[in-house]
């Protein structure tokens, strides 16, 4: 047996029929990551309107005096390493740490530095300290200790400089984010050199990556799901399988086409009139399946009307007991039909012009009335007769049979004469590979002999 390969056209039509498993498992996940990302908001973060409320102090730091100064190359450069030195240390947890424990802050030390915002001018020898959040947390008082305690730490770990307090902290105001974020962006300018220690956003960060790990695990579930699916689907997928199996090749492909009237789909059966017309002469064409859904009727329908429009007389004979359909489709009422003529066995086809129907040179005979055992009366002798009376009276006959493999009814029609072309409907995705070995079993033990093959490709 050839070990079957997948190519991308194969993996594309997998993705294709197994698309709203993908959606639906990535949207669940996608949903999933919003409730994390929301559940791991704060209230205060749900509830905030997207304003600030700031304080802000300037720090300036003063030169060397000039026998300090000599040992440098110049005092420009001087400016900015005291300048990068200090902004450094102005955003050291250290600081942050002193002024959580002197203000008795129930809060962690990186969530704190989150809120701090060093601004270092080396141009102006200025740093500026701001200190932001979403509630009114006095602001001022806090950053009145942070300033304190960074003055002392600078004093300690780099006192050659000197630092006096430009601009006490001012009073807490409130302003929008937008306001505030083009605050604490420094201006370039020629010449300057400026260190920024802005407020990040991790957990803004983390939930877009908590949907982005979400889309990515959605996805990946999902196609892993969509293939497990597939494996475990054990519908026949393509047509060459199905041509193993009955060792027939198919007579005809039928396309999706989900109106039954777009130009592809119609030459598809007239290509199928051509070949069964050049196949013998037999004009009763038993379609059958061996499976159950698989567009029977349809099939049906459509070879009428294929050979209808070039002027031949077609009789359709809904021999499907078990869900008979034919008269549905023409809008026919079944109040009478071949199960009240196998009842009858006086019944002469002496008045044809009753099953005829508007569409020109089709005529239906329907099912009936007669719903109990449709076996029973297919096998009671009359079939046969009834055949006998009515195919010289049409150029071709198509009967609609129930699934081969799940009812006899089929099995007794394809046997009441030699004369019969049976017809087998594979429809991709749709009809069960063990069906079709099954359906192979039963014509030959039943030495029925298999016409052709109709492969019907499926709507993805």
């Amino acid at each position: 047996m050839e070990e079957e390969t997948l190519d991308l056209r194969d993996l594309w039509k997998i993705i294709r029929r197994r698309k709203w498993i993908i959606i639906s498992i990535t949207v669940v996940f996608l949903i999933l990551g919003l409730i994390m990302g929301f559940m791991m908001q704060k209230p205060e973060e749900i509830n905030s309107n997207g304003d600030v409320y700031e304080s802000t102090a300037s720090i300036l730091i003063t030169n060397f005096s000039d026998e300090k100064g000599k040992s440098v190359k110049g005092q420009v450069e001087l400016n900015q390493q005291l300048t990068n030195i200090y902004g450094t240390i102005a955003n050291s947890a250290t600081v942050a740490g002193k002024t959580i424990k002197d203000m008795k802050l129930n809060i962690k030390t990186d969530e704190f530095t989150n809120d701090i915002n060093v601004i270092a001018d080396a141009n102006s020898q200025v740093i500026k300290i701001y200190y932001s959040g979403d509630k009114n947390n006095n602001q001022q008082k806090v950053l009145t200790a942070y300033v304190k305690n960074f003055i002392e730490e600078a004093d300690k770990v780099y006192p050659q400089g000197k630092l006096k307090v430009l601009d006490e902290p001012s009073e807490t105001q409130e302003i929008s984010q937008d306001d505030f974020t083009k605050l604490i962006t420094p201006v370039q300018q020629s010449g300057q050199q400026t260190t920024t220690t802005s407020k990040t956003t991790p957990k803004a960060k983390s939930k877009k990556l908590i949907l982005a790990v979400a889309l990515f695990l959605g996805l990946m579930v999902g196609f892993g799901a969509a293939f497990v699916v597939e494996y475990l689907d054990n519908t026949v997928k393509k047509r060459e399988e199905a041509e193993r199996i009955l060792n027939q090749s198919a007579i005809e492909i039928i396309p999706y086409d989900k109106l039954r009237s777009g130009e592809v789909y119609k030459e598809a059966f007239r290509s199928l009139r051509t070949n069964l017309k050049q196949k013998g002469k037999e004009n009763v064409f038993v379609i059958t399946s061996p499976s159950g859904k698989d567009g029977r009727t349809s099939i049906c329908l459509d070879l009428a009307k294929s050979f209808a429009v070039i002027g031949h007389k077609v009789l359709i004979i809904d021999a499907d007991g078990r869900n008979p359909k034919a008269g549905s489709e023409f809008n026919l009422k079944s109040d009478f039909g071949l199960s009240d003529i196998l009842m009858d066995s006086k019944y002469k086809f002496d008045n044809i012009s009753r099953f005829k129907i508007d569409e020109e040179n089709i005529y239906t005979l329907c099912w009936g009335n007669q719903k109990d055992n449709p076996s029973d009366l297919l096998d009671n002798g009359r079939l046969k007769n009834i055949l006998e009376d009515i195919k010289n009276q049409f150029d071709y006959i198509i009967i609609d049979t129930p699934a081969f493999t799940k009812y006899s009814d089929a099995q007794i029609i394809a046997r009441v004469s030699d004369d019969i072309s049976v017809l087998a409907l594979i429809t991709e995705g749709n009809t069960n590979v063990d069906d079709i070995k099954r359906f192979k079993e039963i014509i030959e033990l039943s030495q029925i002999k298999l016409s052709g093959l109709i492969w019907r490709k499926e709507g993805i």
